[in-house]
């Protein structure tokens, strides 16, 4: 009797009217700690194209890293997300180091998100110089789409404790992490929130005719869309309420997406004429410039991310993994996701919700195929797939219409649903509360930096790098000590990745010969199941188009500094390549650094004398269960 009280009240707790208000104020509490955080990678990027052109740091100056017009509105509303402009600034970056030397030349890419990019102005107008804050205003946005998530689960599943517990599991999630503590994430956020707006008013207006919903669905759409390519997202959910929610004629229900399809193709108008989208950028499929490579991102990505979602394990670590275990990966997802969805087609068969819930969790993971997998990517399917856990409970819990019949049957779908519940609620407790210290770890393990405050006369010398793993490292390299007061080299140059040993031989006094041993520089012989080389190697593919090849005899000149690729293998990939400065190797005008794999810090080089040759270690071999070992050894630190 006790027990049944007590669960009564909870029950009616999760229920009561305030429950939006309450998760989203908890929601905004237990995101506090992220103030703490400071800048991160692409935040160090935007810095100065937000900030006052008068306020950004000589040094970048001085290099021609600053944007013409930074920080001025019409810049930032335009070029804060654009990965390159044009070939110009191609150059620009080679020249100083950004970009390695083997960038795909005709690299083409950019995000319009102007409403986004309007809400980092106001942050570098308002509070310039506090990283806290500009946490601080991502948590109002994730706070605010809790309140409408969960209202919207109040308005489909009913104003019970069910709709609480669906909100509950959305807020706990680990996926919800990253995109609120990242600065630079939140155009996802705010995809997220007027995402939810647009689909309250829609629901609205064709449940209760509401002539200003009808007018207010559409332009939230487009508000989501201008905030993050992640808003056409909010498709999926109005699609599946048109043909599987909403009753009535199915041309009328296909008509009342007309205002949304309108907003969509104007937006995409648009954003093609002003030249924004993705080419010869690694890790990024377009789906307009290339449907066919879309369509396979979508057979190998789209399932990872729903047994993820479902399963609640984190489809990032699959970066850190090597291509078979990601093939098993692939299949297990495949393997998972059979049996779910076969004790869910008798929910399927007879709940108009749960289909709902279904189609949308599906479409919504299609745009986001269109890159690397990741949890982030998974804010609007989270949505639906936990709309779709609670409605799954509620069916199973009432006695009048049991889905499914048969006791048998039910026993499974009971089983499956102990399991979702388990891995969305306690277990999700767990690992949200230390995704803090995971993403930290993970985020330093990164970007492993070279500190130029400790060479003397840095602004006057060259950093040479030889093996950079991790390309995106030099990317925002030059920012960051900017940012943190400390002088920039004149250029920074990275010789080849470090993804596997390499020798250097010093064939003169002003030349360096690199090889590949066992293979091209692009590649790893690496078999460790679990190896940052893995991660390592996914981000370095963001400068490198895999249809680009090489020749003997390919030079790339740069600003004292020319390359030439001497030889390469059957596929056309460089093995080696030979480097030659206008100045004796030893001279006060370069400064040499290599990066160690078994600390995966940078530490200073020695270069041979002429005529010999040393070698570098490539990453050494990790079991998995050491891998996983010293991870969790990491995040609980």
């Amino acid at each position: 009797m006790l027990v049944e009280n007590v669960a009564a009240k909870v029950k009616s707790g999760l229920g009561h009217r305030y429950m939006p208000l309450v998760l989203a104020v908890v929601a905004f509490i237990i995101f506090l700690p992220t103030m703490k955080l400071g800048l991160l990678i692409d935040d160090y990027i935007h810095r100065p194209v937000l900030a006052d052109s008068s306020k950004t740091p000589q040094q970048l100056h001085d290099r021609g890293l600053v944007l013409e017009g930074a920080g001025t509105l019409s810049t930032v509303l335009f070029k804060q997300f654009g990965i390159i402009g044009n070939k110009e600034e191609i150059k620009r970056w080679v020249d100083y180091g950004i970009l390695p030397w083997w960038v795909n030349e005709n690299l083409w890419g950019g995000f319009w998100r102007p409403l986004a990019s309007f809400t980092h102005w106001l942050d570098y107008k308002l509070f310039p110089n506090s990283a806290g804050l500009m946490h601080a205003h991502n948590i109002p946005w994730f706070s605010g789409a809790i309140l409408l998530i969960t209202l919207l689960y109040r308005r489909l599943i009913g104003a019970t404790w069910l709709a609480a517990l669906a909100a509950i599991m959305y807020l706990i999630d680990e996926n919800n992490y990253f995109p609120t503590m990242f600065i630079a994430n939140r155009n996802a956020l705010l995809a997220l929130f007027f995402g939810m707006l647009a689909l309250l008013a829609h629901h609205r207006w064709r449940a209760g005719n509401s002539f200003s919903a009808a007018i207010g669905a559409p332009i939230f759409l487009l508000l989501s869309l201008l905030s993050g390519e992640a808003g056409v997202t909010t498709f999926a959910y109005l699609f599946a309420y048109a043909v599987v929610l909403e009753e009535g004629v199915l041309r009328k229900r296909v008509l009342s997406l007309v205002p949304a399809v309108s907003v969509i193709i104007l937006w995409r108008l648009i954003y093609n004429t002003l030249g924004y989208g993705i080419s010869g950028v690694g890790l990024y499929v377009d789906p307009v410039n290339n449907p066919v490579g879309y369509i396979l991102a979508v057979l190998e990505r789209g399932p990872i991310l729903l047994a993820g979602q479902l399963g609640g394990q984190s489809p990032d670590l699959l970066m850190a993994v090597s291509e078979p275990v990601k093939r098993l990966a692939w299949f297990f997802s495949l393997v998972f996701l059979l049996p779910v969805f076969v004790m869910l087609i008798p929910l399927l068969r007879k709940s108009r919700l749960g289909r709902f819930w279904f189609v949308a969790m599906v479409l919504s993971v299609l745009p986001f195929c269109a890159t690397f997998v990741s949890g982030r990517n998974l804010l609007f399917a989270g949505v639906a797939a936990f709309g779709l856990i609670a409605t799954f409970l509620g069916s199973l819990l009432a006695k009048q219409q049991r889905t499914p019949k048969s006791r048998p049957c039910r026993i499974a779908a009971w089983a499956l649903c102990v399991v979702l519940l388990f891995v969305h609620l306690p277990v999700a407790v767990v690992v949200r509360t230390i995704a803090p210290r995971m993403t930290s770890f993970f985020m330093s393990s990164l970007s492993p930096v070279m500190r130029s405050s400790s060479q003397k006369g840095i602004e006057n010398q060259d950093v040479v790098v030889i093996n950079a793993p991790n390309s995106l490292v030099m990317v925002h390299l030059p920012f960051l000590y900017a940012y943190e007061g400390e002088p920039l080299p004149q250029s920074m140059r990275t010789l080849v990745p470090g993804l596997r040993p390499l020798t250097i031989r010093r064939t003169g006094p002003n030349t360096l010969a690199v090889k590949a041993v066992g293979g091209d520089f692009f590649s790893c012989e690496q078999d460790s199941p679990m190896h940052f080389v893995h991660l390592f190697r996914n981000f370095s593919e963001v400068f490198r188009d895999e249809e680009v090849n090489f020749r003997v005899g390919n030079k790339v000149i740069l600003p004292r500094l020319t390359i030439e690729v001497t030889a390469v293998d059957e596929e056309s990939m460089p093995t080696e390549v030979l480097f030659t400065w206008p100045t004796a190797l030893e001279g006060s005008s370069l400064c040499w650094y290599q990066f160690n794999w078994y600390d995966l810090s940078y530490s200073p080089f020695n270069v041979p004398a002429v005529g010999e040759q040393v070698q570098i270690a490539g990453p050494g071999r990790v079991s998995f269960s050491d891998a996983m070992n010293y991870v969790i050894r990491q995040s609980v630190k």
